[in-house]
């Protein structure tokens, strides 16, 4: 069973919200994972592999080139495979 919280005392940094802390429930000591989901110009590493809003492969696209992508649709960004190379973004509403 997995918990997932706001993570006290740790407001919004200079860009997106504040970390979640993850709880790992049903362990003899609880395990605690800091998560970071990096958004829009958090995202520095380049390329990216690029999925679009609806799904559909946009491709391995510079940092920027996505970026220019989420704003003209009016969403955000969002790294969704971090450890994979090239990492995985998403163009979402990370608000939902």
């Amino acid at each position: 069973m997995v918990a997932v919280i706001p993570a006290e005392g740790m407001g919004a940094g200079p860009v997106g919200p504040p970390p979640l802390i993850v709880f790992l429930l049903g362990k003899e000591n609880a395990i605690a994972e800091r998560i970071t989901t990096r958004i829009n110009e958090q995202i520095r590493i380049s390329p990216l592999r690029v999925i679009g809003a609806g799904g559909e492969q946009l491709g391995i696209l510079p940092v920027d080139q996505a970026l220019a992508k989420a704003r003209e649709s009016e969403l955000d960004l969002v790294e969704v495979a971090p450890n994979e190379r090239p990492p995985v973004c998403r163009i979402m509403d990370f608000g939902k």
